[in-house]
């Protein structure tokens, strides 16, 4: 069942060069974003800010690590289909939390449309 749901949304059977490219794209994006995560853990910290940020930084940067280690693992394929689902839904989460439609999480929506896009091809 989770094949046909994963066919469906990932194009199937590309060329090796094409599926090694994409994972080094993943892999630097994910350690990017985890860097991202640390970096607004140390500001949180400083501002002292609600509590809420704390759980918020700690569920996205758990799934970010997760989708590493499946992508270390060999699971490109379920790792460009979370990615796109974790993106939308982190970004939607704290657009939600941190300040509605004038939240700058709300923009960045974009940057995770294109990039799912790109890892999805012609499925989105």
């Amino acid at each position: 069942m989770s094949m046909r749901i994963l066919d469906f949304f990932v194009a199937s059977q590309p060329s090796r060069e094409t599926e090694s490219l994409i994972s080094r794209w993943l892999r630097s994006i994910l350690v990017t974003a985890i860097g991202i995560l640390s970096v607004y853990v140390l500001l949180v910290i400083f501002y002292q800010l609600h509590p809420i940020n704390y759980i918020f930084i700690g569920i996205f940067a758990a799934c970010m690590t997760g989708l590493l280690v499946l992508l270390n693992r060999g699971y490109e394929r379920l790792v460009k289909s979370l990615f796109a689902m974790c993106g939308l839904v982190g970004l939607l989460v704290s657009a939600y939390l941190f300040g509605g439609a004038g939240s700058p999480s709300y923009y960045a929506l974009i940057i995770v449309i294109m990039f799912s896009a790109l890892f999805l091809r012609k499925r989105i």
